[in-house]
């Protein structure tokens, strides 16, 4: 049976959950199906979406601005006065969601969530499912539940997050560590989890072409790919460089990475400064969407998080054959397995770190059979093909 199947994100940002979103549809089972991809008119990827769905799926467009964004310049009488017309500006808003949804008539809905509690758009557009009697609505976390803030903002989050969950038929996320995290949070026992999946193709640039774009030659290669931000770990990578070079004077890292946090990212040239590594440490700042074709370049992928609900690159070094060295944290050690694809080390500690680099790169000819070994996994458990086929199964049956 044909099923209409909308899709929603409700960011204003581009990131690791967008690519989950394309790989869903592009690995989508069934042709027979009708696939809608909503954004926000303010999403920053809608000529990525556009480019990486191609005919797989309609892309539709929802203009709607965030309620909580405040306007510069405006007095706190006028930011107050903003804040107290809020309730007045959400009905109105979830009226013209409902219409959105009425007029496409989808039978089953995924609302995708970089983060949780869901932002002010998330709640409006899954209201308006609930308003429209969609009859499967499916909630995807891709992160660990909010935890910095007042005590009276974690508080209301946190009744948010209790309701959200009881408003959706089925509540996914994309890691074991991250479905423990959420089931406490919201008090329910009801949360599924689906390993993210990639696709299998990598791309085909020449390796030379890749190693120019970069700026590099000669030497191992360490490399990382992430959010310029604390949560990302990338300052410990950088103190870890120092005994590294010790043992490996010719070597280089590069750190590709999108301005998230422009003081972490300004940190980082701080920290490169002090310790004496330009030349040997690249920073290369800015969104590049295709950032994990250069993982074919690196000889160890170095992941330091400080948490990670998954962990994308980990699968993308994997499907390019190459070790992981990442932090023992949340989904990553549901993806990596120690001495056999690559290295854990202890999060927040760079000797640690080192040493999982030194390690592989002492020993080339393991680090191979352990890129081996994580493109086997990789193929076996973690293609895109194979979560598009758990999401079907839970939205149409």
């Amino acid at each position: 049976m044909t099923r209409k199947v909308m899709f929603f994100t409700h960011s204003f940002l581009i990131g690791g959950d967008d690519t989950v979103l394309m790989d869903i549809i592009t690995g989508w089972p069934s042709r027979e199906d009708r696939l809608l991809m909503v954004i926000n008119s303010a999403h920053p990827g809608r000529d990525l979406y556009a480019s990486r769905l191609g005919s797989r799926a309609e892309l539709h467009i929802l203009d709607e601005k965030s309620i909580t964004e405040r306007k510069r310049g405006l007095s706190r009488v006028l930011t107050g006065l903003q804040q107290l017309a809020r309730p007045f500006r959400f009905l109105p808003s979830v009226r013209r969601c409902a219409r959105f949804i009425r007029d496409r008539k989808p039978d089953a809905f995924l609302l995708s969530s970089g983060g949780y509690p869901l932002s002010d758009l998330g709640w409006r557009f899954l209201l308006a499912a609930r308003i429209c009697r969609v009859p499967r609505i499916v909630l995807l976390i891709h992160n660990y539940p909010a935890h910095q803030g007042s005590f009276l903002k974690l508080r209301l989050l946190r009744l948010f997050g209790l309701l959200a969950p009881r408003l959706c038929g089925k509540t996914v996320t994309v890691s074991k560590d991250c479905a423990a995290a959420l089931a406490e949070y919201a008090k329910t026992k009801d949360i599924q989890c689906i390993h993210n999946g990639i696709s299998a193709d990598g791309g085909s640039r020449p390796r030379v072409d890749k190693i120019k774009d970069l700026g590099v030659d000669g030497g191992p290669l360490i490399g990382a790919i992430g959010h310029l931000e604390e949560r990302k770990g990338l300052r410990y990578l950088v103190q870890a460089m120092p005994r590294i070079l010790r043992e490996f004077p010719d070597a280089k890292a590069v750190i590709i990475g999108q301005d998230t946090d422009a003081r972490y990212a300004d940190g980082l040239y701080d920290i490169i400064r002090e310790k004496g590594l330009e030349g040997r440490v690249r920073l290369l700042r800015g969104f590049l969407p295709d950032a994990a074709q250069y993982l074919e370049c690196f000889d160890v992928c170095v992941i330091p998080s400080v948490y990670e609900s998954f962990g994308l690159v980990a699968l993308e070094a994997m499907r390019c054959r190459r070790p992981v060295a990442a932090a023992a944290v949340g989904g990553l050690k549901e993806i990596v397995v120690d001495g056999e694809t690559g290295r854990l080390f202890a999060p927040r500690d760079p000797d640690a770190l080192a040493e999982a680099v030194l390690d592989l790169l002492r020993s080339p000819e393991a680090a191979s059979r352990m890129g081996a070994k994580g493109y086997e996994r990789f193929a076996g458990y973690f293609t895109k093909e194979r979560m598009a086929q758990e999401y079907r199964r839970l939205l149409c049956g």
